[in-house]
């Protein structure tokens, strides 16, 4: 894939750039984008007011919805027809290859326009990065830059769009808002002085220059999702009954251990744990309680990601929000994770609107593994009296399903000559 930094900007400054000339550019929708596209070897800011004009003027709303998310009244809509045509062209998405996880059975392509409206009718986009992997950093960038002038065209102005980040912990917000700011003269390298980077993630901060400086040059904001290391530590010598009052408001989980008690006592959420959780903290020397300890710091990470993700959401609800969030693909998959602890304290404000949708990115043969064989969804016994288990407030909403989909979608870069 590998787009430009600059092109990805680009594609967000269009969402309102081109705004201003709405009312005064009257370029049908294929001649008005050919010549805005040419003109950008000429002048790139000619190039934003013509691409912003073409996207949103005189162009019927889009209505049509994927088969997989129809009937549920929460599809997008008011989305202008080629908005997500440009969105895509403009995120550099045009050669990616999506595809829904239809009821945790089967993969069905989609059209990258398509992958797009899917995702803007949710409240938080969780994308589950492989760390290490360049192609997923740009796949980012992408996809947020097609949300944002996606969601510009349906409004004519600059989207509330968040960036969130498992890799800053939360107490180095002040940081992330300084650098988006523009207060910290020295670029990346002063956000990774200030937010202790180097200490507390283990990949390299100039992987995620693509999200961040755009991010910073375009006024998003950038939020510091990731859990006290030192709290978890704690977590992991002597459990959940170590924390104090102070630690769990350090967590955002102003209500202690009880928030777990009713997302992990049904039934979706004990097969998740058996086949998903208990084997990645698993060790061959681990005692009972050490291997309890690891567990509980592993739901503890999830829930404070998901509590602050939710935060955000609620304090902007009148701005129409989405918060992009970056957290590694274990965090995302299976219908447990993250993401369904977030849709669990967004469900009763997010009205029409899905709560959380799921993205893994560019995933290996190692991320459809369960219990030695591949698969596409966890399977679980339902039972109708789990009034709030986990599947209902996940990815595909089938509520008599027995699986809970790897993800909504998964989502792999452009074919390149290294491909597998």
């Amino acid at each position: 894939m590998s787009p430009s930094r600059s092109r990805v900007r680009t594609a967000l400054v269009v969402a309102w750039t081109g705004a201003q000339a709405l009312n005064t550019d009257h370029h049908g929708a294929s001649g008005g984008w050919s010549r805005a596209h040419s003109a950008a070897q000429h002048s790139r800011r000619q190039f934003l007011v013509g691409a912003g004009a073409s996207v949103a003027v005189g162009m019927p709303v889009e209505t049509k919805a994927h088969p997989s998310y129809v009937g549920d009244g929460r599809q997008a809509t008011g989305v202008p027809a080629g908005a997500l045509d440009a969105a895509v062209e403009l995120g550099a998405l045009g050669g990616t290859r999506p595809y829904v996880v239809v009821d945790g059975r089967e993969l069905e392509a989609v059209a990258a326009r398509d992958a797009v409206a899917m995702l803007l009718s949710a409240d938080t986009i969780w994308l589950g990065e492989h760390h290490e992997a360049a192609n997923d950093r740009e796949m980012q960038a992408g996809i947020i830059a097609a949300i944002a002038v996606a969601k510009a065209s349906r409004t004519n102005s600059k989207p509330c769009v968040g960036v969130g980040l498992e890799a800053v912990r939360a107490e180095f917000q002040p940081a992330l808002d300084a650098y988006v700011a523009g207060e910290l003269g020295e670029g990346l390298e002063g956000l990774r002085v200030a937010a202790r980077w180097d200490e507390h993630w283990p990949f390299p901060i100039a992987s995620y220059a693509s999200v961040l400086e755009m991010s910073r040059e375009l006024g998003f904001p950038l939020v510091a999702l990731g859990t006290s290391s030192d709290d978890l530590r704690v977590v992991e010598r002597e459990g959940l009954a170590a924390l104090d009052e102070n630690a769990w408001r350090r967590l955002s989980l102003p209500e202690g251990a009880t928030t777990f008690a009713s997302f992990s006592a049904t039934r979706a959420f004990q097969s998740y744990s058996t086949q998903v959780l208990a084997p990645s903290v698993a060790a061959p020397a681990s005692s009972a309680e050490t291997f309890a300890n690891h567990f509980c710091s592993r739901i503890l990470w999830d829930e404070s990601m998901a509590a602050r993700a939710a935060q955000w959401v609620d304090e902007r609800r009148d701005l129409d929000p989405t918060l992009v969030v970056l957290a590694g693909a274990e965090h995302v998959t299976f219908g447990c994770g993250a993401p369904a602890r977030c849709a669990r304290r967004l469900d009763k404000t997010s009205n029409d609107r899905f709560a959380a949708r799921s993205v893994l990115l560019n995933p290996s043969p190692d991320d459809f593994v369960l219990n030695h064989r591949l698969t596409l969804g966890l399977q679980f016994a339902n039972d109708e009296q789990d009034d709030d288990a986990p599947y209902k407030m996940a990815q595909v909403d089938s509520r008599d399903s027995t699986n809970l989909p790897l993800s909504d979608l998964v989502w792999f870069s452009p074919w390149t000559p290294d491909c597998v």
